[in-house]
């Protein structure tokens, strides 16, 4: 049987305490810079799949007229402008911070239905990074609360755009948009 230098010195059966690596760092070291690349791929990889995601759910739209589908998402007197970042109400332009444009564009693209707290965020990467997950509905509370006050200076109807749904997320009514001019 074979020994490495280590066990001929110690005799076999020998663990070293400490682990020197290439620059004198030590194990725990190494191991930290390893997490951190390895959570550095993952949040890539999340990145491109977002990406394809929504690639893929332009794609149909593309196909059908041979061309890229106009990002405008207009539903009732409210459109939301992807390319020029703008709201309008009507023929009144609404102005929102980038974060808040940013939730309302992912709400106006599921425009009926319920995004969840955890999609939205996610989609957005708005609020705090590495892990503090708790803050994710407080800064979303702030940026909702702030969208339905800038729709209600339009019209008093504005504050129900965008409902809450208790414990899941929030939801653009697309009736309420219909009605923002109406008032």
């Amino acid at each position: 049987m074979m020994m490495n230098g280590a066990d001929r010195k110690h005799g076999a059966g020998y663990t070293p305490k400490y682990f020197a690596g290439p620059n004198g760092s030590s194990c725990q070291q190494l191991l930290g810079t390893v997490v951190s690349r390895i959570q550095t791929v993952v949040e890539r990889v999340d990145r491109i799949e977002e990406k394809l995601h929504s690639l893929q759910s332009a794609a149909p739209a593309a196909m059908k007229n041979g061309s890229i589908p106009d990002r405008k998402i207009i539903i009732g007197s409210l459109m939301v402008d992807h390319d020029a970042r703008r709201v309008l109400v009507g023929d009144r332009e609404i102005v929102v911070s980038p974060t808040e444009y940013r939730f309302l564009y992912e709400l106006a693209r599921d425009a009926g239905r319920v995004v969840t707290h955890r999609d939205l965020v996610r989609r957005t990467r708005a609020g705090p990074s590495h892990g503090e997950s708790h803050m994710d509905g407080r800064y979303l509370k702030v940026y909702i609360g702030r969208l339905r006050v800038k729709f209600r200076e339009v019209s008093e109807k504005g504050g129900d755009l965008i409902e809450s749904v208790r414990g899941v997320g929030y939801r653009l009514v697309p009736e309420a948009a219909e009605r923002l001019v109406e008032a």
